[in-house]
């Protein structure tokens, strides 16, 4: 059976690719065919020198396969704490949102407000037919007063909605 490249090999005899050239640079070592390049291995003699020489693949109880667990072990531990740390941002920034989603109901409240007062404003207009000069100028000054209150009335809400949201990304922040 041929294996193309040191790592193959390696694996298949169940050493590492530094002990594989260790044995290569050996007299009686059989020697690997070149392929592109690659060293190419006919397993049926490697594994008939090494076993003339009585020496063996890594056994799987070795210091070195221990030590291989341990890091697998490791990696999945930092691969834990890379997770845990990734959902606590997303939670994070989900509360960093939620003073958007403030700042919608607000405006979206506002909004309405804003339509029932022009539907108000709309039907408190009379036909001009008819209508005497001087009713017209008291509804005129009475639609000016309420475009006026509605005016300030919404600049009061919005600066404290705006200064509600900004405490509360101020609050986050410490």
């Amino acid at each position: 059976m041929l294996f193309t490249g040191e790592r193959a090999a390696a694996e298949e005899l169940g050493v590492t690719r530094e002990l594989l050239r260790d044995w290569m640079r050996k007299a009686d070592f059989p020697t690997p065919k070149r392929k592109g390049g690659a060293f190419v291995f006919d397993m049926t003699a490697v594994r008939a020198w090494r076993d003339a020489q009585g020496r063996k693949g890594a056994d799987p109880n070795s210091q070195g396969a221990r030590i291989k667990q341990a890091q697998e072990v490791e990696k999945l531990k930092q691969l834990t704490i890379k997770t845990e740390g990734d959902r606590t941002r997303l939670d994070r920034l989900q509360k960093e949102l939620l003073p958007r989603q403030s700042a919608e109901l607000v405006i979206s409240t506002m909004l309405t407000e804003i339509g029932d007062d022009l539907d108000q404003i709309c039907l408190s207009l009379p036909k001009t037919s008819g209508v005497p000069v001087a009713y017209q100028t008291a509804l005129a000054n009475r639609l000016k007063e309420m475009t006026d209150d509605f005016r300030d009335r919404t600049v009061t809400r919005l600066n404290a909605a705006l200064k509600a949201l900004s405490d509360t990304a101020n609050d986050r922040k410490q």
